[in-house]
């Protein structure tokens, strides 16, 4: 048996190498963090093993849209045992009383600590520790993240523990390329990894933290620490030909990507559309969703109604009786727009590795470097309490496709960038899944969304003519802009695991409208 292993006989396992031949694909917006997870999968671990690594190394390495004090959520499907759930951790508002920054109750060290759990197959100390050296040692600010760092300068720089981290020593952010470290951030992942995620939450470790939190003007409590706990909960699930698609439910976004979905891919709408029907079609049942949502979202993020009922072939006929092929609807048939909206911050990843397990994680801080402030003596980023208008999470949702029967992974896909990310990842999956685009079109593809008061249809100033030409035929008043949202997907069009060692049919896209990396090996 050992003979017809893939694996190198000469390398052990945990040591980059020991993977020869196809160990996955890896997509993120930061490249720092692609590459670590490269690295796990080449080492032996799995998809859960490097998503875990991934994600504490963006506490370092991305930092305006991930911390130790923010959260997300994933969704996971695990090919051998045929199971596909979602992971919410995403921390609610902090109960302290007299801050002037409320912040959120920090959720990833215990979301990680779950992950890892159920899923994970390497020693937890080697997925942490990654991060810390780079946090203690150094490392070279990427593109990505000196990008969102000049855009928010000004005001971060306000809090004097934010200049002690990115401030260089030429009295400017740091850029690309220059090498920063976080000494404080370091030693609290070397707690992290010495003695898992729970030291964060219990003991003298969280008595200081709640201090540090208070000290930068946050809401933290030791109770809303303690009692934090991260959910395990049943995928919201879309037909998709003979495969399913799964999202991640509320207080993530994905009741309104599950049922623009249904309204998209239903009765082959889609399919059976030309390209200029199907700008048309997914801007309708974007307005639609969008439209629903005000009725069913409650304001602390929870849904009033059952969700299986609002995916149901009737509700969703329901919501498309009114859906005319050559004419836009107006906001006075369909319905007022919500009153939140999406935060235009987060950042996504993809994991997926050879056995078909597949990992797809939606991260954020409710808000761009989320309050602005950082804990004294912990080095993190505070992520701000999610409330009203655009300070919430309902602009995570990842998701995975997968097949029932076989339970062999599909797809995955997870990006970022607000009111406009739900349509991109509704039109990179239904060009991918029913249009018979290759992932790396489809991700390039220009792109089109409502706006937050969908009386406008948005469109990437790369769109055809044609396209916006037959939008205003319909009546859409098209506006262009030069670029929205972005998405990292991966599809592999024979599905994973791979029966009898053919080599594996996917291709893997970061969106190039970011500076992300994608890496895949066959």
């Amino acid at each position: 048996m050992a003979g017809c292993s893939s694996d190198s006989s000469d390398v052990q396992r945990g040591t980059i190498g020991y993977v020869s031949g196809f160990y996955g694909g890896v997509a993120g917006d930061e490249p720092h963090a692609v590459l670590v997870g490269r690295d796990v999968l080449t080492a032996g671990g799995n998809a859960a093993d490097a998503a875990v690594a991934m994600i504490f190394t963006m506490t370092v390495t991305s930092p305006a849209n991930v911390s130790l004090a923010g959260g997300g959520a994933c969704v996971v499907h695990d090919a051998n045992v045929g199971v596909t759930e979602a992971l919410d951790f995403m921390g609610g508002p902090g109960t302290g009383r007299g801050g002037d920054r409320p912040t959120a109750v920090p959720a990833l060290p215990r979301g990680m600590v779950a992950l890892h759990a159920r899923y994970g197959s390497v020693d937890w100390r080697g997925l942490v520790a990654k991060a810390e050296s780079m946090a203690r040692l150094g490392h070279r600010m990427s593109r990505a993240s000196a990008r969102e760092l000049a855009l928010v300068a000004r005001p971060l720089f306000a809090d004097p523990e934010a200049r002690k981290i990115f401030l260089s020593p030429n009295g400017k952010p740091y850029g690309e390329g220059e090498k920063f470290s976080q000494l404080d951030l370091a030693a609290m992942l070397g707690k992290i990894r010495a003695s898992g995620g729970g030291v964060f939450y219990e003991g003298v470790t969280a008595r200081n933290l709640v201090d540090a939190v208070r000290r930068a003007g946050g809401t933290l409590t030791l109770e809303d620490l303690r009692n934090y706990r991260p959910v395990w909960r049943e995928t919201l699930q879309v037909p998709v030909g003979d495969d399913v698609a799964h999202f991640a439910p509320t207080p993530a976004g994905g009741l309104l990507g599950a049922q623009a979905a249904a309204m998209d891919w239903y009765d082959d709408r889609y399919e059976d559309a030309d390209a200029a029907e199907r700008a048309h079609l997914q801007t309708e049942v974007l307005k639609r969703a969008y439209a629903e949502r005000r009725r069913y979202l409650m304001p602390d993020w929870t849904v009033r109604g059952d969700t299986e009922q609002m995916l149901s072939g009737e509700h969703i006929e329901k919501l498309m009786s009114n859906f005319n092929p050559d004419k836009a609807t107006s906001v006075l048939e369909i319905g007022a727009a919500p009153d939140a909206q999406e935060n235009g911050a987060g950042t996504g990843i993809v994991v997926v590795d050879r056995t078909g397990m597949a990992v797809s994680c939606e991260l954020g801080l409710n808000n761009m470097f989320g309050t602005g402030r950082v804990a004294p003596g912990t080095g993190m980023i505070l992520a701000a309490a999610p409330k009203g208008g655009t300070r919430n999470s309902l602009n995570l949702s990842p998701m995975i496709v997968a097949n029932p029967n076989t339970f062999n992974f599909r797809y995955a896909a997870a990006g970022g960038g607000g009111i406009a990310h739900a349509a991109a990842m509704l039109q990179v999956a239904s060009d991918v899944l029913l249009g018979g685009k290759a992932v790396d079109e489809a991700v390039e593809a220009p792109r089109l969304s409502p706006g937050p008061k969908l009386e406008r249809t948005y469109v990437e100033e790369a769109e055809s003519e044609v396209i916006q030409q037959a939008l205003r035929d319909r009546g859409h008043a098209v506006k262009t802009i030069k670029q929205m949202a972005r998405i990292n997907a991966m599809y592999c069009a024979s599905g994973l695991p791979v029966e009898g060692g053919d080599d594996p049919d996917c291709g893997i896209r970061q969106d190039p409208r970011w500076h992300g990396l994608s890496v895949i090996a066959k």
